[in-house]
């Protein structure tokens, strides 16, 4: 997998979690402030932090209920500070960018809690690797390379782990909307079948939504729109969206989020508008 596109894609991914609503209106309807966030260089560097602070579970203020994991164990520590994110194989205590951030407490503690969630897969640090390196998103072409290592070692073993990251993402809770973006966009990278691809972005796509205190996505179903971005690039028909669609809106009831969930699913999925008019 190409680093560039692996990069796009995590481009994307933040995005669509940090706020920028790119379905909350159809086009017709969009405006001239909507129209300035449609750039990702000018939203990512607006965003970025927002989506790092408000995804969970994960304030740096907070200290990790989490300990070193049992898997980090017994292997010689890759840095004098026991705090930082250990790493047992060669190709992560070797590599300059992974040395630089493993002492970040937020890449850290994310290692941590993604190993744990992650400790049934034979990959469970290299999830940990992708998905925290993450938090520190640049354009660096050694983050590429790191993350790049990484997918190779979860794609060697795709089908299995894509069977651990389905089980473990049930348990998650809004909290960790953060780790649940990351693995959808993991997914995405993933040497997977378009089919596999289709029905995991349209069940995560027809999840329950929560809004926040001001009456918007939170933080966590925000990724519910980063998942439709990711179907709507895999699917082979925008019928097959449908399904997802209408299970999504018989989860959601409420008025103000079938609203909202309708306008997103019209903007990726136009030609099913008809057959969601009963829904609003």
């Amino acid at each position: 997998m190409n680093s560039k596109n692996i990069l796009i894609g995590l481009l994307l991914a933040l995005i669509a979690a940090g706020g920028v609503y790119l379905g909350q209106r159809s086009s017709s309807e969009k405006t001239g402030a909507e129209s300035k966030q449609s750039t990702p260089s000018d939203t990512s560097k607006k965003e970025g932090s927002q989506l790092k602070a408000a995804s969970s579970g994960d304030d740096p203020s907070k200290k990790s209920p989490e300990g070193p994991s049992s898997s980090s164990q017994g292997s010689a520590p890759t840095s004098g500070d026991d705090n930082a994110a250990q790493t047992k194989k060669r190709i992560y205590n070797e590599d300059p960018y992974w040395k630089k951030i493993k002492g970040d407490p937020q890449v850290a503690r994310l290692f941590k809690k993604t190993q744990k969630f992650f400790k049934n897969s034979p990959e469970a640090e290299d999830f940990a690797v992708w998905i925290s390196a993450g938090f520190v998103m640049d354009e660096n072409p050694d983050y590429g390379a790191l993350i790049g290592k990484a997918l190779k070692e979860i794609d060697q073993n795709k089908e299995e782990n894509f069977n651990h990251l389905k089980e473990t993402l049930k348990d998650f809770t809004p909290e960790d909307s953060f780790i649940r973006g990351m693995a959808i966009n993991l997914v995405n990278q993933m040497s997977l079948s378009g089919d596999d691809k289709v029905s995991f972005f349209g069940n995560e796509s027809a999840r329950k939504v929560l809004l926040d205190k001001q009456g918007r996505f939170s933080p966590d179903s925000l990724n519910i729109t980063t998942s439709m971005i990711f179907m709507k690039q895999n699917i082979k028909s925008e019928s097959e969206a449908l399904t997802y669609a209408t299970e999504s809106l018989k989860k959601n009831t409420d008025p103000a989020i079938r609203k909202k969930l309708i306008s997103r699913f019209v903007t990726y999925f136009p030609e099913i508008e008809k057959d969601l008019e009963s829904y609003k």
